[in-house]
């Protein structure tokens, strides 16, 4: 078992956070916001009386999205402290994918190759194993679907998408980031691809470079990668839903 210890604009009619929106405009082409379903959370929980028979409800989505947002903002201020010549940043890409569509925390673009992020944001021991994540905290264990079979599958739904309107071939890299610092992760033993696609959030920058090592070479032109961040921003599809049904 191998452990772990850790050290007022507008976009589609989506307000972004003004102090992310500062700095690194050439290198964040979709910015971070804040989840549309977080300000409707915390404005239902403004209006509703704090005896309402769904207010604990409301208060518990608070809780786990404001911890989903917190880890995409620290993953948003490793990211902004790279080279802005190196990348195109696309935070929370939306994209459609039959009839249904999938959401990548991070997208990075060069005309080396494209890496994707999934970020977690858990507290505790997280244990990974090939079929499922478990954290355990104050005494209690919760399962989850394995956050790189996730980032995976993204990179698959987006060969294809690449494919769909004729993209050309460009290599797809993943990794999960676990943004929380006082996590503790645990690797199963043999599970190798986890070693390889998993860091601490504070690990990021090393483990982009160590990435980057193996592409020397552009794949595509500056001509393509601006096809393709106009074919990214244009089908890009914020999420909207009534939070007390997600």
């Amino acid at each position: 078992m191998i452990r772990i210890k850790g050290a007022g604009i507008l976009i589609k009619g989506v307000e972004i956070d003004n102090k992310l929106a500062k700095g690194g405009e050439n290198l964040f082409d979709l910015p971070l916001i804040k989840p549309i379903t977080l300000k409707q959370a915390e404005a239902a929980q403004r209006r509703l009386p704090s005896n309402h028979p769904m207010m604990a409800e409301v208060e518990l989505k608070i809780r786990k999205l404001a911890s989903g947002y917190k880890g995409e903002k620290t993953l948003h201020y490793f990211l902004g402290l790279l080279p802005e010549k190196n990348y195109h940043i696309f935070h929370g890409l939306r994209l459609p994918a039959r009839d249904s569509f999938f959401q990548m925390d991070a997208h990075l673009l060069s005309p080396k190759l494209i890496i994707l992020l999934e970020s977690k944001n858990y507290s505790g021991t997280l244990t990974l194993e090939k079929q499922q994540l478990t954290q355990e905290i104050n005494h209690t264990k919760v399962v989850y679907d394995n956050p790189i079979a996730q980032v995976n599958r993204h990179k698959i739904l987006l060969q294809y998408f690449f494919l769909k309107y004729q993209i050309p071939p460009i290599p797809i890299e993943t990794v999960v980031v676990f943004t929380n610092s006082s996590s503790e992760i645990k690797i199963a033993n043999g599970y190798h691809e986890a070693e390889k696609k998993i860091c601490k959030a504070s690990n990021l920058l090393k483990k982009i470079d160590e990435i980057e090592k193996y592409y020397s070479k552009d794949k595509v032109d500056q001509k393509t990668i601006g096809k393709i961040k106009r074919l990214l921003l244009s089908k890009h599809t914020p999420f909207r839903s009534n939070f007390l049904k997600t």
